[in-house]
C-alpha cells in the first residue's frame, strides 16, 4: 500500500513530515499556553466568602507578589513585570471593592475620618503603582521604590484588619454584617 507521500519527491515528502511534526508541536504549545492561562487566570480570580476574610487574604497575595516582585533578579525583567503586574491587578480590584463598600459603610457607623484616611492611603498607593509603571523594571531605583509601596499597602492592610475593620464588626448586626458580605462577594463576581 502506497502513501500519499509516496508520489512526492523526497525533500516534499519531508516537508510534509515536517509540517504535521510543527503543527502537533504548535496545537500541543498552544493547549499547555491555554492551560497555563487559565492556572493564572484562576488564581488571580476574586475571593468569595466573608468581607473581613476576603480582605486578609486579598492582603496576603498582594503582599506576596510584591515580596516576590522584589525578590526578583533584575535581569528576570519579565518575572518582575508580571509578578508585579498580577499585583497591580489584584490591588485595583481590592481598592474597588473596599472604596466602594467597606469604606462607606465605616463613614456611616462614626468612623468617617477613619475612611477618609483610608481612601488617601489607597491614592497614595495607586501614585505609587502609576509611578513604578512608568520606571523601568531593570532601573536601581525600581527595588526601592517597590519597597516604599510595598511598605505602605502593609501598613494600610494591618491597620484596616487589626483595627478598622474589627471596629466596623462590632459596630454593625448580624444583619448588616451579611449584607456587606454580599454586596463584596456580588462585585467581586464581576471580575469573574
Amino acid at each position: 500500500m502506497r502513501s500519499s507521500t509516496d508520489d512526492l519527491p523526497p525533500l516534499a515528502g519531508n516537508r510534509a513530515a515536517l509540517a504535521a511534526v510543527a503543527a502537533g508541536v504548535g496545537l500541543l504549545t498552544g493547549l499547555a499556553a491555554r492551560a497555563s492561562a487559565r492556572g493564572l487566570a484562576k488564581a488571580a480570580e476574586p475571593l468569595a466568602g466573608h468581607w473581613l476574610d476576603i480582605a486578609k487574604a486579598d492582603h496576603l497575595i498582594i503582599l506576596d507578589l510584591l515580596e516576590r516582585a522584589q525578590a526578583a533578579k533584575p535581569a528576570a525583567r519579565a518575572r518582575r513585570a508580571m509578578l508585579f503586574g498580577r499585583a497591580r491587578d489584584a490591588f485595583a480590584r481590592h481598592a474597588l471593592w473596599e472604596e466602594a463598600i467597606i469604606y462607606p459603610a465605616l463613614r456611616f457607623n462614626d468612623l468617617a475620618e477613619a475612611a477618609a484616611q483610608l481612601c488617601g492611603g489607597h491614592a497614595d498607593i495607586k501614585a505609587a503603582v502609576f509611578d513604578l509603571e512608568r520606571t523601568p523594571v531593570d532601573e536601581e531605583t525600581w527595588r526601592p521604590q517597590l519597597g516604599t509601596l510595598l511598605r505602605a499597602f502593609e501598613t494600610q492592610a494591618r491597620r484596616e484588619e487589626e483595627t478598622l475593620f474589627p471596629e466596623l464588626r462590632r459596630a454593625i448586626d448580624a444583619d448588616e454584617d451579611a449584607r456587606l458580605t454580599a454586596l463584596v462577594n456580588q462585585l467581586n463576581r464581576r471580575f469573574v
